[in-house]
């Protein structure tokens, strides 16, 4: 891990002077103030600070709500973004406090403008601010911890237009919201300490820009960045500008803070975590168990229960949300593992699929309920791959998408081989030979990762602890989607009277290797006559 956060800094480094050596003559930021949006902190500058720094800070963090925000705004000279040139501003922020920014609702937000005929009075002073009407440009609106996304108006979302508007505001600037992009790691807090930021904007033509961003934690911490296009509401911009409502910030520090025209910006990559699955409840395609997940459930961990096994009277579904879109790259594979433990008296025998389980992308999916016995999900079709493994000598899952034990689902329901979209791909049975899928533990995993634009390479393995149940491959299948969000597990015959799913865990790497199935000696079991003789009868 060290290893990767220097290699990783050292990348960083080199792309921010990159950056700057791709600009023209970089000019300091140098006019600071306050602004309309909160004026709850004094500015801090004065004659001696250097030119490019703005500072803004009280005794005591706000606590959001009443009193409001504290804001600053640095203005530089006017720049026109145009189809060959970017209006580049770069800096360092830097938040003072005891503690982070939480899983409070949006903290720290800031905006790249164009504010007509602004003035600044008192420059200089504990009361330097600015008077003037709306901005326009392009308002980023970070997440903290798990909080959640700035949402009003303008829609929902991390980033977006100011038109004419409140630049703090998801009520009143004139929107819209262009995209959610989370921060990663996964969850990660807007820690106290020192961030690069960039922004560049671009224009593609007379109606849209390119915007691209970034805000980077100096230890890598924290990274929440993107390129996006949307509606060109200005293509001049003269200041930028940074509010903080909620969190536990006592100052607000600028430095180095410049603005020129040039190349766009390059986004460093997001670090990546591995992380545990912490969103779970069941499905419409089944809620015959309740779960029982709450406040004390260990992250990764779910389970569903019922008062007896369900012997095909319906469907118990749980599933995990990654809590974000992961994309399937091609030059890693996405992996998610766990253990799956199976309770009851009795195993599955040759029931029809006792168990069923899935990773998939549905999109617009919300969990309503959270770590309560009503935990469920709402949402539509999903689709990814499925997986029907077999027990004793039980019949293959079958029906409209074919025969086979994992196949496509494609945008369909993720436990019905009648309506998952299909098709099948492959009938890969247990091992040793007719296993029975008993009650126990397993453990578990897949990989999926692009082999090109349109196929996909997906491993899995299901092997009971004690080697008694072998169930994996390795095939390659159409890439009905390009990224994933969920695991899912389905139960519907056997004796489970309930169903653990623990440490369930999502991570990047080389895809998974699948264990050799295991060899068990057998006899001979399937007897008859053939077409070149039937003389004889047989006696079986």
């Amino acid at each position: 891990m060290k290893k990767f956060v220097y290699v990783f800094m050292a990348v960083v480094t080199a792309l921010l002077v990159l950056n700057v050596a791709m600009l023209q003559a970089q000019t300091p930021v140098d006019q600071w103030g306050s602004t309309s949006q909160g004026r709850n902190w004094p500015i801090l500058n004065n004659a001696s600070t250097p030119a490019g720094n703005g500072s803004m800070g009280g005794p005591n963090p706000i606590p959001g709500g009443s009193p409001g925000w504290a804001t600053i705004r640095g203005e530089f000279n006017p720049l026109q973004a145009t189809t060959s040139q970017a209006v580049v501003v770069m800096g360092k922020i830097q938040l003072v406090g005891a503690t982070g920014g939480g899983s409070t609702y949006t903290p720290l937000r800031y905006a790249l403008t164009y504010h007509q005929n602004d003035t600044l009075n008192n420059a200089l002073t504990s009361t330097a601010s600015w008077i003037r009407g709306p901005s326009s440009g392009y308002a980023f609106m970070p997440r903290s911890a798990a909080g959640t996304v700035s949402n009003g108006a303008w829609g929902s979302g991390t980033m977006g237009v100011i038109r004419n508007g409140n630049w703090n505001s998801s009520n009143s600037n004139g929107g819209p919201a262009l995209v959610t992009i989370l921060q990663a790691p996964r969850n990660a807090e807007l820690v106290p300490g020192t961030y690069n930021f960039a922004f560049s904007v671009q224009a593609v033509n007379d109606t849209t820009n390119e915007i691209r961003w970034y805000l980077i934690e100096e230890n890598n911490k924290y990274w929440f960045g993107g390129t996006v296009t949307g509606p060109a509401s200005t293509t001049q911009f003269n200041g930028v500008c940074f509010g903080v409502n909620t969190g536990g910030w006592t100052q607000v520090n600028l430095i180095g803070v410049t603005a020129a025209l040039g190349t766009p910006i390059t986004v460093p990559e997001a670090p990546w975590q591995a992380y545990y699955v912490d969103q779970w409840g069941t499905t419409p395609q089944g809620r015959y168990f309740r779960i029982t997940n709450d406040a004390n459930t260990l992250v990764g961990d779910a389970s569903i229960v019922g008062t007896a096994p369900i012997n095909g009277a319906g469907q118990a579904t749980v599933r995990g949300g990654f809590g974000q879109d992961l994309p399937i790259k091609t030059n890693e594979a996405l992996i998610v593992s766990g253990e799956l433990e199976l309770v009851g008296t009795l195993g599955a025998e040759s029931s029809y699929n006792p168990l069923r389980f899935a990773l998939a992308y549905h999109p617009n999916d919300t969990l309503r309920y959270a770590l309560t016995d009503s935990a469920r999900w709402v949402r539509g079709p999903g689709s990814g791959y499925i997986w029907c493994p077999r027990t004793g000598a039980g019949t293959v899952a079958n029906g409209a998408w074919g025969s086979g034990t994992i196949g496509i689902l494609n945008n369909g329901n993720w436990n019905s081989t009648n309506s998952n979209g299909g098709p099948a791909l492959a009938t890969i049975l247990q091992a040793p030979r007719n296993a029975q899928m008993i009650a126990g533990t397993y453990k578990w995993a897949i990989s999926v990762r692009a082999v090109n634009d349109t196929t996909n390479e997906i491993k899995w393995y299901l092997i009971e602890q004690s080697n008694k149940y072998w169930f994996g491959g390795t095939i390659t299948g159409r890439a009905v989607t390009n990224k994933l969000n969920a695991i899912n597990f389905c139960v519907n015959t056997g004796d489970w009277t309930r169903v653990n799913v623990l440490a369930a865990q999502v991570d990047y790497g080389a895809p998974i290797t699948v264990p050799e199935a295991p060899w068990q000696a057998y006899y001979v079991d399937q007897w008859g006559t053939t077409p070149q003789g039937r003389y004889f009868r047989i006696t079986n």
